[in-house]
């Protein structure tokens, strides 16, 4: 009788690596997305740049101990309201500009770890 055995440990750091890089690649997404005139239907021909300091406060992703769970966040004190909309002192209403949700929809997470994953 012959075993053969499974090494998860390289299967799962494989994993992990591939995880990671697809993360990166997703943050590089949410850059051009802040930037693209056309990603907000709502806003046609419009970014939401306007002094570039939302683009800039796009962090890196940030990772759980461990790597299986990253958070993609602005810290500009702003980026609440652009993300999530708001209400003008005169009653009208701003639409929320989510670029992280958007992003996501054009880029594949699953997809694109996968391709990573199998090289």
């Amino acid at each position: 009788m012959t075993k053969v055995i499974l090494d998860i440990g390289s299967v799962e750091g494989a994993a992990k690596a591939a995880f990671k890089d697809a993360c990166y690649f997703v943050h590089s997404e949410i850059i051009k997305t802040i930037s693209d005139p056309n990603a907000f239907p709502d806003f046609p021909g419009r970014d939401i740049v306007d002094t570039g300091v939302l683009r800039a406060s796009q962090q890196p992703p940030e990772f759980n101990s461990d790597g299986t769970e990253a958070t993609f966040r602005n810290t500009a004190d702003y980026a609440y309201w652009v993300y999530n909309g708001y209400t003008k002192r005169n009653g009208e209403e701003q639409p929320g500009r989510p670029w992280i949700d958007a992003t996501l929809e054009r880029v594949n997470f699953q997809e694109t770890f996968e391709k990573l994953f199998n090289g």
